[in-house]
């Protein structure tokens, strides 16, 4: 991630006054959030720009087990 990107998320999360945290654990939320909304493996890969199926493994090593 960009240094500027990093700084100004920085930033806007201490004015709001909120725990920092890296703008990767940030995509993890949202993998996380997308996985918990019922969203298939190969949606969530695409929305998070993984090209490669090897790119989804921790998704699909998160992944809820389906009966």
């Amino acid at each position: 991630m960009s240094g500027k990107l990093a700084s100004a998320a920085t930033a806007a999360w201490e004015k709001a006054g909120l725990q920092r945290i890296t703008l990767h654990e940030c995509r993890h939320t949202y993998a996380s959030m997308l996985m918990a909304a019922h969203y298939t493996i190969k949606e969530i890969m695409e929305y998070m720009g993984h090209a490669r199926s090897a790119d989804g493994q921790p998704l699909r090593q998160a992944a809820p087990a389906t009966t």
